[in-house]
C-alpha cells in the first residue's frame, strides 16, 4: 500500500501495526531463545526425588532454633503476607523455589544466616576426640 501511494510512511495506524509486530517478533524470538536454553539444561528438569529433598532441606532450615536463621530463609521466598479474616497469602520470588526444585537443594539464604560464630547450629561444636582428625 506504501508502494502505490495508498499509505503515507507517517501514517499513525500503520506505525501502531508496525510497532506490534515487531514486538510480537521479538517476544517469539525469546521465546524460542528460553525453550533451546531449557532443552540445554534438561539435566535440571524438576523430580518428585528432587523436589523431596528440597522440602527436606528447606523443613530443617525452617526448624532450626536460631530465629535469625528461620528469618533469612523466610525472607529468602516469602517477600508479602496478606492476612484476612479466611486465609492468609503468602507471596514472593518463584526463582529460589525453582532453583531448589530443579536441584533438590537449598540456597544459601544470604549474608544474615549466621556463618561466624563457630556453635551457631547444634551439633557444630563436636569434641574432638583425636581419632581421624
Amino acid at each position: 500500500m506504501v508502494e502505490q501511494g495508498l499509505i503515507s510512511l507517517d501514517d499513525t495506524a500503520l506505525n501502531e501495526r508496525l510497532g506490534t509486530a515487531r514486538a510480537a517478533r521479538q517476544a517469539a524470538s525469546e521465546r524460542v531463545q528460553l525453550l533451546s536454553q531449557n532443552r540445554a539444561i534438561s539435566s535440571n528438569a524438576i523430580t518428585p526425588g528432587k523436589i523431596e529433598r528440597f522440602a527436606g532441606a528447606l523443613r530443617d532450615a525452617l526448624a532450626n532454633p536460631d530465629n535469625s536463621f528461620r528469618k533469612a530463609y523466610l525472607k529468602l521466598f516469602v517477600h508479602q503476607v496478606i492476612v484476612s479474616d479466611s486465609e492468609i497469602n503468602l507471596s514472593g520470588p518463584t526463582a529460589p523455589l525453582a532453583r531448589g526444585a530443579s536441584t533438590g537443594l537449598l540456597a544459601v539464604a544470604s549474608s544474615e544466616v549466621p556463618s561466624l560464630v563457630q556453635d551457631w547450629r547444634p551439633g557444630a561444636m563436636q569434641p574432638r576426640t583425636g581419632k581421624g582428625h
